[in-house]
């Protein structure tokens, strides 16, 4: 199933030269797994085949890690971009340009901070020596949280 946010981040990742169809299509299915009930690892595999589901899989936080929530931490989750390859890095920084995007639509100014800062942490140094559209997105991440922050965002008492 296709969201609106999926065509945003599909139609980024094309915009910066991004043209294999497994890597457009993960794109476009990146929060599946996360976020539908309805379609699991098979449906993609059957539909797209095992490319497509490797790189779904690969955005996708694990549910085998044992959390209070049944699923990977944020950080670690974050820290497995290091060693992703340039196709799931890229899909990656996408979806994150994305969010960061509309980062100022959110309500809650704990989780803006939370998010500039996951970002700032865990994904702006994976960009070094990554090649040209790395250090675009990088580039791209980084204005988006500069407005993000030059933006008068409200803050909740005792924040």
């Amino acid at each position: 199933p296709e969201t609106p946010q999926a065509a945003l981040v599909r139609e980024l990742a094309e915009e910066l030269g991004i043209s294999d169809p497994d890597a457009l299509m993960a794109a476009l299915l990146h929060d599946v797994l996360e976020d539908s009930a309805r379609f699991g690892p098979d449906d993609i595999s059957r539909a797209c085949g095992v490319g497509v589901l490797g790189l779904v899989s690969a955005l996708t936080r694990s549910t085998d890690a044992v959390t209070p929530t049944g699923r990977e931490s944020r950080a670690a989750y974050l820290k497995r971009f290091a060693t992703a390859p340039d196709p799931v890095l890229i899909l990656k920084l996408s979806d994150r340009l994305d969010n960061l995007r509309s980062l100022p639509l959110s309500p809650s100014p704990a989780k803006r901070r939370r998010y500039v800062q996951e970002t700032r942490q865990y994904l702006l140094p994976l960009c070094e020596g990554r090649g040209d559209t790395v250090d675009a997105l990088r580039r791209l991440i980084q204005q988006a949280i500069d407005h993000a922050g030059s933006l008068e965002l409200p803050r909740a008492p005792g924040q």
